[in-house]
């Protein structure tokens, strides 16, 4: 008896509107599943009209607009690397000066 009731006073107590809310839960668990599987369709098919709609909206290059950009792409890449192989070039002989000038 005295373990119910101290079994009993760990539980937090439980209000008109908690128990009612458990008690509805568990009336309405096939509606509820029914109205989730609903929402889960009319989202996923929201999803693809908007995505078609979307799709709708892109405004494709032209085979002409491809190719001058992917050159213009090679030819930034191109300086940018003959850039940085002058610049190395120009520590190695800058740090070539300063080591092989002490140590001689």
């Amino acid at each position: 008896m005295a373990k119910e009731n101290a079994a009993e006073s760990k539980k937090a107590p439980q209000t008109s509107s908690t128990a009612r809310k458990n008690s509805d839960s568990k009336a309405k668990k096939p509606e509820q599943k029914s109205k989730d599987k609903e929402n889960l369709l009319k989202k996923v098919s929201r999803f693809f009209r908007e995505l078609r709609s979307e799709f709708k909206k892109i405004v494709w290059p032209t085979k002409k607009q491809v190719i001058q950009d992917t050159l213009t792409v090679v030819a930034v890449v191109l300086v940018m690397g003959v850039a940085v192989w002058l610049l190395d070039l120009l520590f190695i002989s800058g740090f070539q000066l300063v080591f092989n000038g002490l140590a001689g």
